[in-house]
Formats: structure tokens, sequence, C-alpha cells
């Protein structure tokens, strides 16, 4: 991906308020992107607006609704305007109505439906259309990418690690590595994610709720006053053992606000082993998975193709270390995010990586392209897994 915008005309600054405004939207556009459009005239913001909800009006209208008035100004967009009837009518035909003279966008639709065509439906009624390849934009969006590209869950690994690379004591124990800024991000993916994914012995050992909390929340995004919505729940459980304790485990728990197209939990096991569907709890889903690896390992592959059936575009991941590896060893990671604290676990914690038998450093995986920043305490390095030679 490309980095930021280097333009000098206020491109870079106006894309990154639009990809702001885009975050009022988290949770709740799903299998819709999130999109944030910033209207501008004579050097001045006229006018902001997100794609709030699936179904309702897009970023570019609302946008316009709040300018009132937006002829002569250019229309900033974080995701190229769409030109095909859908829920909604087409944003260029709404742009062209409102009379702006200029469109910039961060990033081309990968929805083949639509993408590319906005310059050529603009241009020709006498707009300047331009696509700004914001870095930033395609990087914000691109689960989506995976998702019209390959029509399967988008799946991003989170981490939180030991100076020394380890995920857990020996005892398994991890709670907390890093610090609230971290926890917050952390949060912050939980809702901007379709869902959210865990091994059985995780949900167990820590009894996660896997939920999106306000006061968490907070320490990223302290303005976001929109209503929280909660992920679904993914557990990884070969024998289905969590289900036997539905009773004692938060993961269950169905406070909140969930999405009326999905489960609130998905169970996933062997398909040999799925128990009889009386008494499940009440909006939980069982998987049975049948295809294995050469090591006798649950493919991920077939568990994303399930979750697609589900209407689950995108997956965040939090482990445990087990999960993890299998997860890498089996190439099904599009995107890491590993946090660095402070401390030193030792060589006896638990990792997060299977043994890949790379005997070079040219054969092994990398992150690429990347980008590292700080939160709180904490070392961030965040970016997409190109893989080594090794791996089944």
């Amino acid at each position: 991906m490309t980095p930021g915008c280097s333009q000098t005309d206020g491109t870079a600054r106006y894309l990154k308020q639009a990809l702001e405004v885009a975050r009022g939207g988290l949770g709740w556009v799903s299998p819709n992107p999130l999109v944030g459009c910033v209207i501008v005239r004579d050097g001045g913001v006229i006018g902001t607006g997100f794609h709030g909800r699936y179904g309702d009006i897009h970023a570019e209208v609302a946008a316009l609704r709040d300018a009132g008035d937006a002829r002569g100004a250019t229309a900033y967009v974080t995701l190229e305007p769409c030109t095909h009837h859908g829920k909604q009518p087409p944003c260029c035909e709404a742009l062209i109505a409102a009379g702006v003279k200029r469109v910039v966008w961060g990033m081309e639709d990968p929805n083949p439906v639509t993408g590319g065509k906005a310059q050529a439906v603009l241009e020709a009624a006498g707009i300047v259309a331009e696509n700004a390849h914001d870095g930033r934009c395609e990087e914000f969006l691109d689960y989506f990418a995976t998702a019209c590209s390959d029509n399967r869950p988008f799946i991003h690994l989170k981490l939180a690690l030991s100076l020394d690379g380890k995920a857990a004591c020996p005892s398994g124990h991890s709670q907390w590595f890093s610090g609230p800024e971290a926890l917050g991000y952390a949060h912050y993916l939980r809702l901007k994610y379709d869902a959210v994914m865990i091994s059985a012995r995780t949900a167990i050992h820590d009894n996660a709720r896997l939920s999106v909390r306000t006061d968490a929340l907070e320490n990223h995004l302290p303005d976001h006053t929109a209503k929280l919505r909660q992920p679904v729940r993914v557990i990884l459980d070969l024998r289905f053992e969590t289900l036997a304790m539905q009773d004692q485990l938060a993961l269950f728990e169905a406070g909140g606000d969930f999405r009326d197209n999905m489960p609130m939990a998905v169970i996933a096991g062997e398909a040999g082993r799925m128990p009889d569907p009386a008494g499940y709890p009440e909006g939980v889903r069982l998987i049975g998975l049948s295809e294995k690896t050469n090591t006798g390992q649950l493919r991920f592959y077939e568990l994303a193709s399930r979750l697609w059936d589900l209407n689950i575009r995108s997956v965040l991941v939090e482990g445990g270390g087990g999960l993890s590896a299998e997860l890498i060893r089996q190439h099904a990671v599009d995107k890491m995010t590993m946090v660095y604290t402070k401390t030193i676990v030792g060589a006896d914690g638990r990792g997060f990586t299977p043994p890949l038998g790379n005997e070079r450093v040219t054969h092994c995986p990398r992150l690429t392209p990347h980008r590292a920043f700080v939160l709180g305490d904490d070392a961030v390095l965040e970016g997409y897994p190109v893989w080594g030679i090794t791996g089944s």
C-alpha cells in the first residue's frame, strides 16, 4: 500500500478528517465499508458525514445534507463514490446534482460492481475527479478489500507480548501485559470488526467477555458517542467443552447490542464431536469442521468459509498462543498487530509461533508494509504478513 498523501492543497488533511468522521459508523455498517466525507469550499469545511448503518444513506449524501449548499465545493471521500443502485441511489448522482466542482477519494472501491467507474461518470458531468491513492484509507479499509476480492473474512491477529516475545507466563497467565492505551486500541478493533475469535483454553482460563466497553474504548476513541455494537464471539473449541460451562463463562452473557443478521456467538469444533442440538444457548451457532492439515489440525480456511456464510466479513483474533501458532502455520492471517510491553517473562514463557523450519532469514515470513507506533508505555508493530517458503 502507498504511504499517505503528499499533496500540498489540503488533500491529505481533509482525507485524514474524513477518516476520523468515518469512525462514526463503527460496528454498524457491515457488510458495507466504513466511509467518511468532508465538503470543503473556500478553504473551510462546510459539511461532514459518514455511513452510519447498513442500508442507510451513504457518507456523501450525509455530508451534502450537512453542507446545505455545496455548489462549487470539493468533496473529500475515503472511498470512491458509488455509481450503482443498491439499497441507496448512486452517490455520484448526488454529488453531480449538488453542483460540486471537484471530488477526491482516498482509494478505489474494491467492489467490482462499482470500482473504477466514478471518474468517468463525474468527469462526464464536468467535475474534476481524482483518486489520491491515500495509504491511510487503504489500510483503514483493508478488511473490506479482502472481503470483496476473496469472498472470505479478513483475519487480523492481535497479540500482547512480553518484551522477549512471549504470549503468556508458563502457567498461561497473561492479564495484563499491556496498558490501558493498548487495551483501548483492542476495543476499537473489536468494534470495527464483525467478530472476535479466541481458543477454548483462553475462554476458560481468562473468562473473557470479548465485549466492547466504553471505559476501555475511551482510551483510544475518547469522543466516540455512537451506540456500541458487540462483536460475534467465535470460540475454537474442538470438543465443544465450553457449552457445558455456559453458565460460568462471561462470553455467553448477551448484554449489549448485537447485529440482527449475525449470531451472538459461534463455537467451532470437530464435526465428529458435535453435540445434540437440544440445549444450545440462545443466539449461539455451532460449526462442525471436518477438513484437517497433514498434522491433524483443523483447517482455518474451512472455518473462514463457514463464518462467511454467517455474514461475518472480518475477524479479530485475540489468542491464545496455540491458536495464534496454528493460524501462522497455516498462513491464515491477513494482518498482524504485535503489542510489545516492558515485561520480561523468560525462556519458559509460552510463545505464539510454531516451528517453521526456516534455514535462512530470507525464508522467514515478514510484515510488509508495516508501521510502528506507541500506545502509552507499549510499542506496536503492525503489518501484513508475506509468508516464507515453509508451512502447509
